[in-house]
């Protein structure tokens, strides 16, 4: 009992909790930002396959005789030797979902 709960505490403070870090040289509550966390993302990973002819594109479709009802052709889509796209560099630095930091607020008036 219990480990639903922490186990789903976990997996929400943790993409946080990486951001930030505890200072052992200080004694009160203070977190200090690590050095080794970029709240910046340079690369994402490619929503696109490439085809044994080295084509690239979202999805791959070939045209399918079928040979037993008068040679009807089908449409459908290619499932085998397609590969991911792999890492993809973005064209500028972007900033991170998680990181929790305000960048607009508006004024009071």
């Amino acid at each position: 009992m219990g480990q639903t709960g922490s186990s789903v505490v976990r997996k929400l403070v943790s993409p946080l909790s990486s951001w930030y870090r505890r200072d052992s040289h200080d004694t009160g509550q203070e977190l200090v930002v690590s050095r080794c966390a970029t709240p910046f993302v340079y690369k994402r990973r490619g929503s696109m396959c490439f085809d044994e002819d080295g084509d690239l594109a979202h999805e791959f479709y070939e045209q399918v005789t079928e040979e037993q009802k008068d040679k009807r052709k089908t449409v459908m889509k290619k499932k085998v030797n397609v590969t991911p796209q792999g890492e993809v560099d973005h064209p500028y630095p972007r900033l991170h979902v998680d990181m929790p930091v305000v960048l607009y607020e508006p004024l009071p008036s």
